[in-house]
């Protein structure tokens, strides 16, 4: 059966998320969606019981050279043992030592790593259509190049802050609602990421303000003051 799932969302648990589980299980709901990633911010948290929309367990790893996401995690990872911005392959070790999938999250928005380095490196996808992403031009497309020259699956996802923002981007597969079918299949590569406008870009703004109100300094607050600019001039202007 074909579904869609979103495989990068942040609840609260992050500093910069703004909505519980259950209201993104709501909002996941609301949108049609099969399944949703929670996957915060160098953190694994239980996750509820959800009968109507499957909870994949995940993270989103800081690492020296940009974020990382961990899907399908059969445990949570021990973080005092991995530290704070373990370097890429670290992270990833990480990651598979608890059953899970590494992808690289949004790898042009901003750019972290080479494309050469990231050749050299195990992930089991990259990230190629992000929500956030699309405020960058070229950004996903170059993502999505990258992955077909490394042969890698795509996957995407909303990067979602607040449950207003579910489903700007997500991943078509066409399986089971399980944790093994859908696990299954992105490794196989039997999935498609879709780009998908489903909010304001306004919301998105408001997120990167949280974020760097709660822990950021003056420069990057300065910085998310004009990304939250160009975020309501893109919703005034329709683009």
């Amino acid at each position: 059966m074909k579904l869609l799932a979103d495989l990068h969302v942040h609840s609260r648990a992050s500093a910069d998320g703004r909505s519980s589980v259950e209201a993104l299980i709501e909002a996941a709901k609301a949108r049609s969606l099969a399944a949703i990633t929670v996957s915060d911010h160098d953190l694994c948290m239980p996750l509820p019981e959800s009968p109507d929309v499957l909870l994949i367990p995940g993270v989103e790893i800081t690492s020296a050279n940009g974020h990382i996401l961990g899907l399908f995690l059969d445990r949570p990872i021990d973080f005092a043992a991995l530290g704070r911005y373990p370097a890429p392959e670290k992270a990833i070790e990480a990651i598979h030592a608890c059953g899970g999938l590494a992808v690289l999250a949004h790898p042009f928005a901003p750019v972290k790593l080479s494309e050469e380095a990231i050749s050299k490196l195990p992930f089991d996808a990259i990230e190629t259509a992000n929500a956030r992403a699309m405020l960058k031009p070229g950004a996903n497309e170059k993502a999505r190049q990258l992955a077909a020259g490394l042969h890698l699956p795509g996957t995407g996802g909303s990067d979602a802050h607040c449950a207003r923002e579910l489903g700007g981007c997500v991943t078509e597969f066409d399986c089971e609602v399980s944790l093994s079918a859908l696990k299954a299949a992105l490794l196989s590569g039997q999935c498609h990421p879709v780009e998908v406008r489903a909010c304001k870009w306004v919301w998105k703004g408001f997120s990167k303000l949280r974020r760097e109100r709660t822990c950021g300094t003056f420069v990057s607050r300065c910085k998310a003051l004009g990304y939250f600019a160009g975020c309501v001039l893109r919703d005034i202007l329709k683009i």
